[in-house]
């Protein structure tokens, strides 16, 4: 009987089967990540709303503009931070390389 054998680097870490309650934490994990990308996302999106409705509202007032501006800048990293902070952590919670650190590490 042939048995198959996957060989796997030196630098991959050993996987370990994960039990049920484990399973749903990494679920959790992901759920909580999918809330806090979205929570920059809408954070940003009325940022820029903000900023539009500024340029609206007060067109001839060059300190408003500078707001609005800043706001939408602002708005922008807001939105871009949240998206790369997301797929890193995407990313870390699929291959279970996030660590605990060592004031939250249960004693």
């Amino acid at each position: 009987m042939l048995h198959r054998f996957r060989i796997r680097s030196t630098s991959e870490p050993a996987r370990l089967p994960l039990i049920l309650r484990d399973e749903l934490a990494v679920e959790r994990t992901h759920l909580a990540n999918q809330r806090t990308f979205l929570a920059f996302f809408r954070t940003g999106l009325a940022l820029i709303v903000t900023a539009m409705a500024i340029l609206e509202f007060k067109k001839d007032d060059y300190y408003y503009h500078i707001a609005a501006i800043a706001l939408l800048a602002l708005g922008a990293i807001t939105m871009i931070g949240g998206t790369i902070s997301y797929f890193v952590s995407k990313r870390r919670i699929i291959n279970r390389s996030y660590t605990i650190k060592q004031s939250d590490a249960p004693e």
